[in-house]
């Protein structure tokens, strides 16, 4: 859940808590749950958190408290997701998420049109319009404030719904909200639409890492939702044996609009592979290329990025049963691998939930393809990918001894391994290099070794 950021206006923050009327000071509850994850009072966490939840639930009991602190109850329900899903109490973390993604929808934080649409406390009270629990915003600090919070709550949705194959709770597509940006007055809006539109821009250089590492976590959730679908056969099917021209109205029941605003409702086909490549290539090259092997912070974005666009496209090519060869997935799988052995190299890195679910996903794809192999007599072809793929089992047995999550989940993936058969009733699997002319195992060559011993992405 590293990829999960609550960001607040830091000036607006102190004003707050210097406010004379305790009605205006931020509520109790977020305070708690901002100090709990804090190094030096580690040891009081768990009552941190507790009091916390204690004022929490407390707040949800009066709707004028609601009302009047959701943006901080938002910001609470996150803080608290997060560190429920840190310490491995999954249940919980389910419930805080939806309470989270509940009470940001309450406020109508997914359909803010745009960054300067701030209102007067009186113009929307009498127009029939989109309901919501939260007043008026008063300035533009605010409706920063709300815009930035519900894009937490998002990355929060997403990472858990990815990590775990659970529907997230809110609909992307219905998403009308502009993605976070910084304060400077040039910078234009952009919308989760503008990766399905060739023109697509990542905006100017001042912009902050947060809103791509959004838009790689949306395109991650699609891919999984795509190749998801295709199997169980549900609408992700339909909407590609569809006409572009189909007016939207058919698709998703709604009436055509010409908005951007209106998000996905307009373009009911999505190219999800142009949108990919267009963002893989117009991404900053700070997100391209690795720094000195002690670059900590750099090295941590680029493998995260380079790691997520590689998982993108591996669950776009993965053929997801037991009978075909799926070689350009795995050529994908190889460069998460390929990465992996640059961090156990040496190589620092801050820790990152979502990275070691990335990692566990491939592992899973690349003992499929072993089991297959090892079912047609491709022995040298499985032996190579088993290497890879302990070769991530050992990365995530390091990261295991800081995190119970990751201990959690590593333990669940080592069951589905041993467990995990070929189907009984299928057909024959198709011989690698019957269908190809070679084996899996030539289709991927590491990446040639720069002059600090990194890999050239």
């Amino acid at each position: 859940m590293d990829s999960v950021v609550v960001e607040m206006n830091i000036a607006r923050f102190y004003e707050r808590l210097a406010a004379p009327d305790p009605v205006d000071r931020p509520h109790l509850a977020l305070l708690n749950a901002m100090v709990s994850p804090l190094e030096h009072v580690r040891a009081q966490e768990e009552e941190l958190f507790n009091k916390s939840e204690k004022l929490f639930k407390s707040a949800l009991r009066d709707m004028a408290v609601v009302t009047n602190n959701t943006v901080d109850l938002v910001q609470c329900a996150v803080l608290m997701s997060v560190w429920l899903w840190g310490r491995c109490r999954e249940a919980e973390a389910f419930f805080m998420t939806s309470t989270a993604c509940r009470l940001s929808l309450f406020g109508g934080f997914e359909q803010i049109s745009d960054s300067n649409n701030v209102k007067g406390p009186g113009e929307s009270l009498l127009v029939q319009a989109r309901g919501s629990i939260c007043p008026p915003m008063r300035d533009a600090v605010e409706l920063a404030d709300r815009i930035y919070t519900f894009w937490a709550v998002i990355m929060l949705d997403l990472t858990g719904s990815i990590a775990t194959g659970i529907p997230p709770n809110i609909d992307i597509t219905a998403i009308r909200t502009p993605l976070p940006r910084p304060w400077e007055p040039q910078t234009e809006d952009s919308y989760l639409i503008d990766l399905f539109t060739p023109k697509f821009c990542t905006g100017p250089p001042s912009q902050n890492e947060w809103p791509h590492f959004i838009r790689a976590t949306v395109l991650l959730h699609l891919a999984i939702a795509k190749v998801t679908d295709s199997r169980q056969g549900t609408p992700w099917r339909d909407l590609e044996q569809m006409s572009p021209n189909t007016p939207s109205s058919v698709v998703l029941g709604s009436s055509e609009s010409s908005s951007a605003r209106d998000g996905f409702r307009r373009r009911p086909c999505l190219d999800l592979e142009g949108a990919v490549e267009r963002f893989a290539a117009e991404l900053p090259p700070e997100f391209k290329s690795l720094g000195s092997i002690n670059s900590s912070q750099r090295n941590s974005q680029v493998i995260m990025m380079q790691t997520t666009l590689a998982c993108i496209r591996m669950y776009l090519a993965d053929t997801n049963d037991y009978t075909s060869p799926n070689d350009a997935a795995l050529y994908q799988a190889r460069k998460i691998v390929d990465m992996a052995k640059f961090v156990e190299s040496g190589a620092p890195l801050v820790p990152n939930l979502c990275l070691y679910v990335m990692w566990v996903k491939t592992v899973k794809l690349l003992t499929r393809e072993v089991k297959r192999l090892q079912h047609i007599g491709e022995a040298l072809a499985a032996i190579s990918l088993e290497s890879d793929a302990n070769t991530l089992f050992k990365s995530l047995e390091s990261a295991a001894e800081h995190s119970p999550l990751v201990a959690s989940t590593l333990s669940t993936t080592l069951q589905s391994v041993r467990a995990a058969t070929l189907p009984v009733q299928q057909e024959t699997p198709i011989s690698v290099a019957d269908s190809l002319g070679r084996t899996a195992s030539s289709e991927y060559k590491s990446p040639p070794q720069g002059k600090n011993g990194t890999p050239c992405l």
